[in-house]
């Protein structure tokens, strides 16, 4: 059984003209008959954060089909290698189920989000451990607090795979705009995903260094399970070549 997206977005025009809150549904259609396109800017009615079109992955395959699959002035639509949105990057074509266009994640954006999970997990193993000591008073409770900040930290792991294997996410990459996929554009399911995250966490503070220097934008957690961490966009026919 399906469950419906009751999701509301707001969308701002090139033109600056701001459109009431409408469902994900109307917006589809509206990107259908050319309204909506990945230029324009839209926010989740929650929250008061603007991103373009063509970074919803609601909404990006359907800009895709319906903008990059039409007719271009020639006649003719340009190889997904070709499209490029500033010079020496190049947009990819996902292998995977989805066929969205994406750029590698940039070392920058990937630090911010990975600060930002170590922060989360940080505070949950805090917690734990302040929790542990205050109840490690008795003799033999020492041993306990141990093996509950051992089973947390186990648990945190846990958690960031699953929601990789699961979402292609962890917090702080969704709430960046990254996902994390196979080199083919494929989901990692939970085995990959585990050892994604924990090499991540030990070799993570690498990726800075290393990605910048490859040709293929991956760093060595992605390199060691073969996976890739991605930003989803989609071109604008503005910068398309053709």
């Amino acid at each position: 059984m399906m469950v419906k997206d009751n999701s509301q977005y707001i969308v701002r025009t090139p033109a600056g003209v701001e459109w009431p809150p409408l469902s994900t549904e109307v917006l589809v259609e509206r990107v259908r008959q050319g309204e909506l396109t990945a230029d324009c800017d839209v926010r989740n009615v929650l929250v008061n954060n603007w991103k373009k079109a063509s970074e919803w992955s609601v909404f990006a395959p359907h800009l895709l089909q319906y903008s990059i699959g039409s007719d271009l002035a020639n006649g003719e639509v340009a190889d997904p290698a070709e499209r490029e949105v500033a010079p020496g990057r190049v947009y990819h074509q996902i292998a995977g189920q989805s066929g969205f266009l994406c750029t590698p994640g940039g070392w920058l954006v990937r630090l911010v989000a990975g600060v930002t999970d170590l922060v989360l997990s940080g505070a949950a193993v805090m917690l734990v451990a302040v929790l542990a000591a205050h109840g490690a008073a008795g003799d033999g409770q020492g041993a306990m607090a141990a093996f509950m900040l051992a089973v947390t930290v186990a648990g945190v792991l846990g958690v960031g795979a699953f929601l990789v294997g699961r979402n292609a996410q962890t917090p702080g990459q969704w709430f960046w705009g990254l996902m994390t996929v196979s080199a083919d554009g494929r989901e990692l399911f939970y085995g990959r995903a585990y050892l994604f995250v924990l090499f991540n966490l030990v070799l993570g503070w690498l990726t800075p260094l290393v990605q910048p220097l490859s040709p293929d934008q991956r760093g060595p957690t992605e390199w060691l399970t073969g996976a890739r961490v991605i930003r989803i966009r989609l071109c604008h026919d503005a910068i398309l070549k053709v």
